[in-house]
């Protein structure tokens, strides 16, 4: 499932990516980026990067704390855009890729879901 995961896009990297090429905002990117994505019903990851560091559970690594967020529009409902997502963090990500954990059950739920 991480391979599906890997696939959809992480729209703050995208965002720098813009930003690098044409100047701006990256989270205001981000947010338009997000919004294309929407209405186009695609799935896509948000990220929140913060300051400080964190460690996995062995202590053995150490890596920047973010947050994610990955969200499958399901198109519109009576009070605007339905969609499903799962809230995951950097050091659970790393947790299932380096020491074998399973991902966190939301998360594994909406991935399989996805084509």
């Amino acid at each position: 499932m991480l391979e599906k995961l890997d696939r959809v896009p992480d729209l703050l990297e995208e965002a720098r990516r813009e930003e690098e090429q044409k100047g701006g905002d990256r989270y205001a990117i981000r947010d338009r980026l997000a919004q294309e994505y929407r209405d186009q019903q695609r799935p896509f990851l948000l990220a929140q990067p913060f300051r400080h560091h964190e460690k996995c559970s062995t202590g053995e690594h150490g890596f920047g704390a973010v947050d994610y967020e990955l969200i499958v529009p399901q198109g519109r409902g009576l009070f605007g855009a339905r969609e499903r997502s799962a809230k995951f963090k950097a050091r659970e990500l790393h947790e299932v890729r380096e020491h074998g954990a399973a991902l966190p059950p939301k998360l594994a739920e909406l991935l399989r879901a996805l084509p």
